[in-house]
């Protein structure tokens, strides 16, 4: 067993039936083994309990080993179903997010993020930073190309609501 945190995954997206069964069997592993929802084990009977005002399902723990949800990020990712994951800070490593958009470019993206969630990738900003600095972005373009390279770093496409059809 090892370091444990806070982490927060939301999914959404359509979930192809032959999916439905591996993904209901992950979460229920992670979430919903012990307590009072122990029974729900079909997909679309967990969406209906956990789907938030967003259509999204989500789920939260406050003992996450690593911060990772190693096998329903696997189902989840094995059946191209898009999902952002939130891990606060542990042992030797920061908080951060990761976003998972099948047929994206990349399809997976992590930031680093301060305490509050807030997305931030300094080692990109200062690339651009310096790139204004040593004139290899002229000056009058310094300002267009800088707000859209910086744009680039924080755009993620919107999480769809959940399908299960």
């Amino acid at each position: 067993m090892g370091d444990r945190c806070y982490a927060r995954i939301m999914i959404g997206g359509e979930v192809l039936p032959e999916f439905q069964e591996i993904i209901a069997d992950a979460i229920h592993t992670e979430f919903l083994q012990h307590g009072s929802h122990k029974n729900l084990r079909t997909l679309k009977a967990i969406a209906k309990q956990f789907t938030n005002s967003d259509g999204v399902l989500e789920f939260e723990d406050d003992e996450v080993n690593y911060g990772n949800f190693e096998d329903l990020e696997s189902a989840l990712q094995n059946a191209d179903v898009a999902y952002d994951k939130y891990n606060g800070e542990g042992g030797g490593y920061g908080a951060g997010w990761l976003y998972f958009r099948p047929g994206a470019d990349p399809a997976i993206t992590g930031h680093e993020c301060t305490h509050e969630g807030r997305a931030v990738r300094l080692h990109e900003i200062e690339k651009v930073i310096d790139l204004i600095k040593i004139g290899t972005i002229p000056w009058q373009q310094a300002r267009k190309d800088a707000v859209a390279a910086l744009e680039k770093l924080i755009y993620v496409p919107p999480l769809p609501p959940l399908r299960v059809r």
